[in-house]
This record gives C-alpha cells, sequence and structure tokens, in this order.
C-alpha cells in the first residue's frame, strides 16, 4: 500500500471495525462518520483490511436503526468511490452471498456498478465472484427487492460477459443454476 501502511492499515481497522457494531447507536453512528471522512484520503491504503471492513459495512447498512444505516451507508458509498473496484469485487461479492438481507438490495447495486467497472480489465474476477453472487442471490432469495436489484445485476452481467456466456459460467456452479439464469435471462 502508499504511505498508510499495510501494518498501520490493518491495525486502524482492526481498532474501528467493532465500534462499527457498537450496541450504542451514537457510537456506531459516530464511527461511520469518521470512517466516510476518511476513506477518501486513504483510497487504496484500506486494501488489506477490506475482509473486515466490508462486512461491518455491510451489517451497518442492514442495520435496524435509520440513523446508522444512512452513516453506513455513506460510508460505504465513500469506501466505493475511493478503493480501486478491482480490490472491492471480491469483498462486495461475499457480502451479498453471506451478508445480511436487509443489506442485499443496496449490495448488489453497488456490485453492478462494481462489476462493469471492472469486467473491462479484469473479466476473471466478476466470473469468479459476482457471477455466483447473482447466482446464489437467485437461487436462494425471495424479497422482492432483492429480486429486483439482482435483476439488474444479471443484466449488467449478461451486458457484459454476454447472455450464453453468463449462463454458460452458471452452468459451472450447476444445472439447476444455469436453468435458472436461462429463466431469469428470457425474463429480461
Amino acid at each position: 500500500t502508499g504511505a498508510f501502511g499495510e501494518e498501520l492499515a490493518v491495525a486502524v481497522f482492526d481498532a474501528l471495525v467493532p465500534r462499527l457494531a457498537d450496541g450504542n447507536a451514537k457510537v456506531s453512528v459516530q464511527a461511520f462518520t469518521m470512517l466516510a471522512g476518511v476513506l477518501p484520503v486513504l483510497g487504496d491504503d484500506v486494501t488489506p483490511a477490506l475482509g473486515s471492513l466490508v462486512p461491518a459495512l455491510a451489517a451497518g447498512v442492514g442495520g435496524a436503526n435509520e440513523k446508522t444505516r444512512a452513516a453506513a451507508t455513506a460510508a460505504s458509498d465513500a469506501l466505493i468511490e475511493s478503493c480501486s473496484a478491482t480490490s472491492l469485487v471480491q469483498h462486495v461479492s461475499h457480502s451479498v452471498c453471506f451478508g445480511v438481507s436487509r443489506a442485499k438490495p443496496v449490495l448488489l447495486e453497488y456490485l453492478v456498478d462494481l462489476a462493469e467497472a471492472v469486467y473491462p480489465a479484469r473479466p476473471q474476477l466478476v466470473v469468479k465472484h459476482a457471477v455466483p453472487a447473482a447466482v446464489t442471490c437467485l437461487a436462494n432469495e425471495k424479497s422482492a427487492a432483492i429480486k429486483a436489484a439482482n435483476a439488474r445485476l444479471l443484466r449488467a452481467l449478461a451486458g457484459c460477459l454476454g447472455k450464453e456466456a453468463l449462463a454458460q459460467h452458471a452452468g459451472g456452479i450447476s444445472a439447476a443454476a444455469k436453468k435458472k439464469v436461462e429463466d431469469a435471462l428470457k425474463a429480461m
């Protein structure tokens, strides 16, 4: 990383991440607000901490408290704008698959932008991370908001890879996944 240094980045975010999930809403809101302010300055120096930071942001975006959700969304927006898409696509995809359901529509929207940004230079990252996230949501999610956001992701992926290639990659996951993707693409 840059001037911030990998060890320092990990140490700072290891101390900060628990504050993002603090039971006191005022503490978590303040932590998210501070994070939103420093992320643009740090840029890609946060990359070593993304493994813990992105799930914490996703949990905040999916939180029950409205003020916490708003602060977490602002911090997530700052992260998406300031960190490279290639660094983020894996972590956001993982949070889409394993994160809080309430956060998934927002995370899927982020993933649309990340996949479209990453695909021209690193198509293998999109195939490895974003496609399985979209297929997982297609197979497992019942929420209308998640289905709508996932449909936008599938459209973006079809635009990047092509419909046939997207279905083939889904077929690599399972035959049922390929069928669901083909059905979803026909409905578009």
